[in-house]
């Protein structure tokens, strides 16, 4: 999947709140560290389908999707760490910019100090 994507399947330990991982963990260690960790997972695992931004398994920030799979028990977060999405994003803004400059140069910048001091004889 990529640097900082994860596709998990978990399940509840029977008579217990713990999570057990069936999916290869990209931190195993760190699961069994803080086995009351994870948002996503819980979610999931509550019955909630949907989104979250919180930490994962391994306390790591993330933005994830989550389902229940109630036939089988077990629930599924599909993640990514929020580090990895800030940096594409940036790097992406750059690249714009970067391809900009290169069509006509310097009409960012004339853009940009014009929409500034716009705004300025507004404020």
């Amino acid at each position: 999947l990529g640097e900082g994507w994860e596709i998990v399947l978990a399940r509840l330990v029977p008579n217990t709140t713990q999570i057990e991982y069936l999916s290869t963990l990209r931190y195993p260690k760190a699961a069994v560290v803080n086995p009351m960790a994870g948002i996503p997972m819980r979610r999931a695992l509550n019955g909630m389908s949907g989104s979250v931004q919180g930490p994962d398994y391994a306390s790591i920030p993330v933005i994830a999707g989550h389902s229940p799979l109630p036939v089988s028990q077990l629930g599924l977060v599909y993640k990514c760490q929020l580090s990895v999405l800030q940096k594409s994003f940036i790097a992406q803004v750059a690249s714009a910019i970067d391809s900009w400059n290169a069509v006509a140069p310097g009409s960012l910048e004339m853009l940009l100090l014009t929409n500034v001091h716009g705004a300025a004889q507004y404020a």
